[in-house]
Parts: structure tokens; sequence; C-alpha cells
């Protein structure tokens, strides 16, 4: 496990379902990247670029908040169009927006793919995909999670969870 990889994410004080922006730390990055939620004329000269929200990003969204609330990596599992399906694909070939979250290696590969581990990826096999945290690379523990400006306790990560339940049955 890299000891020097650390995310953080912000939610909005108005919205507990409403992740406005990122910060991922990792050894292989000369500087954190800072991804914003908006359009792409939205990101900032701080920021490194701009995330939509959508099944991806709700996806990968609730795979990093349960799994800082279970303190080991969560399984998202699902079939042909759920949300861990539109992660598997995201993390197959990289928007950009994930490239501006996590950002790329010196050999121009994307550092989400190190992060995640992926089970029947892409379903090239029957069955569900299966997408986790690679502990090796991010431990639970070193994903920080805010509300508004203050640190989410347990019982704020289990609000977070619960109203990013309610977006998935809307999306």
């Amino acid at each position: 496990m890299s000891s020097n990889t650390r995310l953080e994410l912000y939610f909005s004080r108005n919205s507990c379902h409403e992740l406005e922006r990122t910060v991922f730390s990792h050894e292989l990055l000369s500087a954190p990247m800072l991804a914003v939620s908006g359009t792409p004329g939205a990101a900032s000269e701080r920021s490194s670029g701009v995330f939509r929200w959508g099944g991806a990003v709700l996806a990968l969204t609730q795979l990093l908040v349960r799994s800082k609330l279970s303190s080991s990596p969560y399984v998202l599992e699902g079939s042909a169009g759920s949300l861990a399906s539109s992660l598997d694909a995201a993390l197959s070939k990289p928007p950009n927006w994930l490239l501006d979250m996590f950002g790329i290696d010196s050999h121009g590969n994307s550092l989400a793919s190190k992060l995640f581990n992926r089970s029947n990826p892409e379903r090239k096999r029957p069955g569900p995909v299966g997408v986790a945290l690679n502990p090796r690379q991010l431990n639970p523990v070193d994903i920080r999670v805010f509300h508004g400006q203050d640190e989410a306790d347990q019982t704020t990560l289990e609000l977070i969870d619960r109203s990013l339940n309610t977006s998935e049955a809307e999306n």
C-alpha cells in the first residue's frame, strides 16, 4: 500500500449526495489532483479538471463512501446497465473526468486503473461485474469525507450513503 496516497471527498453542506470536489494525492503525482463538479468551464486555475454527475460518478462515489464506512474495500456489483457496469466501463476506457480526478502515471496510464480491482471486467463472461478498491494502492482509512468543511463522522457517512442510494433510485 502506498502511504502517500490520499483521497478527499467534499459534499455540499446543503445536499448530502452532491459531491462538489475531490482532492487526490499519490506518490506518482507531482501535485494533488483537484477535480470540481460542473461543466468544463467550471474548472479554475486551481483545479486539474471537472466531473459531471452521472452513473459512473455516482457509482464511484458510492464505492468510496461504502468502503470508508466499512473500513474495508466494498465490492460494487451489477449486471448490464447497473452503476457497477457504468464504473467498469469508465475504468476500461477512462473518460476525461476520471483522468482529471486521479491523474496519469509517467507512461500515460490512468492511475485509476491501479486504484481499483475489477472482477469480470467489461462483462466478458456471463455474470455480474464487480469493482472494489485496491487496498494496496488506496486503503479506505486514507479516504477522508467532508460534509461542507467538517469531516464526516460515522453518522454523517451513513446519511451520505442513504442519500446516494436515493440518488441511485432517481438515476
